[in-house]
């Protein structure tokens, strides 16, 4: 991406696009990508302990009887609740998106202001 005088031009592939600055709106760049550990994690917990729970509450005879089957019922919702965190907290770390910031354009020319440079426009009819 350039500026001609008053227009931005973009290269798209081998096609050179010119469009006119006052019809730009706005111009993004990259600046960076995350994860989302900590939303996989609550929703890997509240997905699996959610499901695991509904189970125990299904059938709640199964929590039931001789012995302490309860606080085994509460060991296994809570482990397998921690299970389904520690799995959603994987995926939101290895799940990652662009971070888009309005780019700078100057009356001289474009200033990516960073190495990688990836761009949108919006462009107003």
């Amino acid at each position: 991406m350039s500026m001609d005088g008053d227009s931005l031009v973009v290269l798209l592939g081998t096609q050179r696009r010119v469009i006119p600055v006052e019809s730009v709106e706005s111009v993004e760049r990259v600046s960076g990508r995350h994860g989302h550990t900590v939303r996989g994690a609550l929703i890997g917990g509240l997905a699996v302990g959610g499901v695991v729970g509904a189970g125990m509450l299904s059938n709640p005879q199964q929590c039931r009887g001789s012995g302490n089957y309860g606080q085994l019922c509460a060991v296994l919702l809570g482990a397998t609740t921690l299970g389904g965190a520690a799995v959603g907290a994987l995926i939101g770390t290895l799940i990652r998106h662009d971070d888009w910031v309005t780019a700078y354009v100057a009356p001289s020319g474009f200033d990516p202001a960073g190495p990688r440079v990836s761009v949108g426009f919006t462009v107003r009819f």
